[in-house]
């Protein structure tokens, strides 16, 4: 009779990961600091991911949620273009589920 252990070693790892991170309101021009156009507010951020290597070691599979909060604030604001009238501004890549599978040789 197998162990929970044996058998559990037998049929590989099965591992949960998670990160998150809190980003603090942040004035993206150093000489004008009141601005709200060139201005972040704090959000969270989020990733998980979960993994299963079988016992060969030989390869693994994981499925990862990025932006599990789906957030997509702007993080980085410029001042507008007065020519164009245009502000360049940068977002969080919003929710993104994916498979990744990695085979060692």
């Amino acid at each position: 009779m197998m162990s929970r252990r044996q058998h559990s070693e037998a049929q590989g790892r099965l591992r949960s990961l998670t990160d998150r991170a809190l980003r603090r309101h942040a004035c993206h021009n150093a000489t004008v600091q009141n601005d709200p156009l060139q201005e972040t507010d704090d959000y969270w951020q989020g990733n998980a991911r979960v993994r299963h290597v079988p016992s060969s070691k030989h390869w693994e599979f994981t499925a990862f949620v990025n932006n599990v909060t789906d957030e997509a604030p702007v993080y980085l604001r410029q001042t507008a273009n007065p020519s164009t009238q245009t502000q360049p501004n940068s977002i969080i890549a919003p929710q993104t589920w994916g498979v990744q599978t990695t085979v060692r040789f």
